[in-house]
């Protein structure tokens, strides 16, 4: 009589090496949260790091966001390819849930703002509570969905 078999809650399994396709699958997941966090660093980091940023080193600040916001474009759209069914739905459902709520707090606010009852945001105010909301609400979709 022995113990019954518990599953590991994080979907490994004794003695299993994950395949090379599999470790690349992640590094690339691994590498489009951190141009994402890059993203949103530099543009803050870089005026307290260089507060004396002359007009050129800004702008060339910029064009290497750009850069990265396209490499990172491209790295998204190769673990949507590589990505199973489910990953896709998880990923849609909360861009959808993500969107409807952000469109209808935004109007909220926009209202507020115009009747003078809230502070107006910048733009930079904007995609920090975007970001910060979809990173949520994907988390708890894929939490629903089990991929956790």
């Amino acid at each position: 009589s022995g113990a019954a078999y518990v599953a590991d809650p994080h979907g490994s399994e004794p003695g299993r090496t994950p395949k090379p396709t599999q470790i690349h699958y992640f590094r690339q997941q691994a590498a489009v949260l951190a141009l994402a966090g890059a993203m949103l660093a530099v543009p803050v980091a870089a005026p307290l790091i260089w507060p004396d940023m002359s007009y050129s080193a800004r702008a060339l600040a910029w064009l290497g966001l750009v850069a990265v916001f396209a490499a990172q474009t491209w790295l998204n759209l190769m673990v949507w390819r590589r990505s199973d069914e489910l990953i896709r739905r998880a990923t849609s459902e909360g861009a959808a849930v993500s969107f409807w709520l952000l469109q209808a707090l935004l109007f909220l606010y926009a209202a507020a703002e115009k009747l003078r009852l809230a502070p107006a945001l910048t733009s930079w105010d904007s995609i920090t509570v975007l970001m910060g909301l979809y990173l949520v609400l994907s988390i708890t979709v894929a939490w629903r969905r089990g991929l956790h």
